[in-house]
C-alpha cells in the first residue's frame, strides 16, 4: 500500500496543513501553467479539415489530462511501510529523493533511500547487519542489497530470506532513531565506516545475534 503525501507541507493528502491562502497561491500557479500547457498544445497540433471540427473536443481532451497530471505533480506516493522513517528523516532535517521498502511477500527486497543531498553520515555508531551499502555521489543512497552470497550464507545458517529482511526494516529504522540533525557533509570529508573505494557499509556480528536471538526465543517457549 502507498500513501500520497503533499508536496508543500510533507503530510499525507488527508492530513495536508497547507493554508487556504498558500493552496489558492498553488492553484494560481499550476492553473496559468495549464494554460500555457494548453496554449502549447494548440499551436502544435496540425488540425486537418477533418480533425477541425472536433478541435474544441480534442483540447477539452488535453485539458482535461494537463489538469490530473497538475494535481499529480503537487504530491507523490510511498510505501507505508517505510512513511514513518522518511517522516523521521524530514523532521531531522534529511531531504529524500525517492524510496522503497520492498516487497517480500512478491519476493521484491529492494529497500533503499536515496538523499536529495550529500549528507554527513558515520556509519560506525550503529550494528549494522550484512548487505548494507550506501552509494556516496551516485544517488546518495543508502540500501540492501539481497545478493545471491547473502541469501546463501542466510541459508546455510538457517535464517528465513524474509524474516532477515524485515528484520533489516526494523533496524533502518533504529538507525534513522537515532540520528542527528541533518548536515552537508564537506565536499572531501570521509563518512566514518565506509572505504573511499567501496560501498559497503561494515557488517556487525550479526550471524551471533541471529542465534541469540533465536536462543532467547526457544528459552521463553
Amino acid at each position: 500500500m502507498r500513501i500520497k503525501i503533499c508536496k508543500e507541507c510533507k503530510h499525507p493528502i488527508e492530513q495536508c496543513c497547507c493554508s487556504n491562502e498558500r493552496k489558492q497561491q498553488w492553484k494560481k500557479v499550476k492553473s496559468q501553467e495549464l494554460l500555457n500547457d494548453i496554449k502549447r498544445i494548440e499551436n502544435s497540433i496540425e488540425f486537418t479539415e477533418d480533425r477541425l471540427t472536433h478541435k474544441d473536443e480534442i483540447l477539452r481532451k488535453y485539458q482535461q489530462q494537463m489538469a490530473e497530471l497538475c494535481y499529480e505533480k503537487n504530491s507523490f506516493e510511498i510505501d507505508d511501510d517505510i512513511a514513518d522513517v522518511i517522516f523521521t528523516l524530514w523532521e531531522k532535517g534529511y531531504h529524500t529523493s525517492y524510496c522503497c521498502s520492498g516487497h517480500p511477500e512478491n519476493e521484491d527486497y529492494g529497500l533503499y533511500i536515496s538523499f536529495a543531498q550529500d549528507y554527513y553520515f558515520d556509519f560506525t555508531t550503529f550494528p549494522f547487519e550484512a548487505g548494507w551499502a550506501y552509494t556516496r555521489y551516485s544517488g546518495n543512497c543508502i540500501r540492501l542489497n539481497v545478493t545471491q552470497k547473502l541469501r546463501k550464507m542466510l541459508s546455510e545458517n538457517g535464517i528465513d530470506l524474509t524474516e532477515y529482511f524485515l528484520h533489516q526494516r526494523e533496524l533502518l529504522k533504529e538507525w534513522v532513531n537515532q540520528l542527528p540533525p541533518a548536515r552537508i557533509a564537506d565536499r572531501y570529508e570521509n563518512l566514518p565506516g565506509l572505504k573511499i573505494s567501496s560501498s559497503k557499509i561494515p557488517a556487525c556480528d550479526f550471524l551471533k545475534n541471529w542465534k541469540e536471538r533465536k536462543d532467547k526465543m526457544y528459552e521463553s517457549l
